[in-house]
């Protein structure tokens, strides 16, 4: 389901519009028909979200390095023939430790101790 798909909002109304038909009691029937007509409405406003708004471009997947290109999702990546030598040095290094962060001493310490003892498990 896509709520921007005038098709589901229309399929939504239809249905409301046949329960209501079946109803005895006026009451009912008047709200299943006013939801209906605001489906309408729904519908009306994805048509006019679809004419107003300007395409979507699409990202641009060849310019990423295979390493960052293997997480992207499937339908986009595409073989490149260009190639980004280089991957930033923030990302060849890894997470920050504690105490590069200012963390204090003290965390840092239970951390390395966490770290230490999945070390040996491994």
């Amino acid at each position: 389901m896509s709520y921007n798909d005038p098709t589901h909002w229309r399929g939504r109304a239809k249905e409301l519009r046949g329960l209501a038909d079946e109803m005895h009691e006026s009451v009912s029937k008047q709200l299943m028909r006013k939801m209906a007509d605001d489906y309408d409405h729904l519908a009306r406003t994805a048509e006019r979200r679809a004419r107003e708004a300007p395409p979507k471009p699409f990202p641009n997947i060849d310019v990423l390095p295979a390493e960052v290109r293997q997480f992207a999702r499937r339908k986009l990546v595409r073989l490149s023939r260009t190639s980004i030598s280089e991957i930033p040095g923030f990302l060849k290094r890894g997470p920050a430790r504690a105490d590069e962060v200012g963390a204090p001493v003290a965390f840092a310490e239970i951390w390395e101790s966490v770290a230490a003892k999945e070390r040996e498990r491994q």
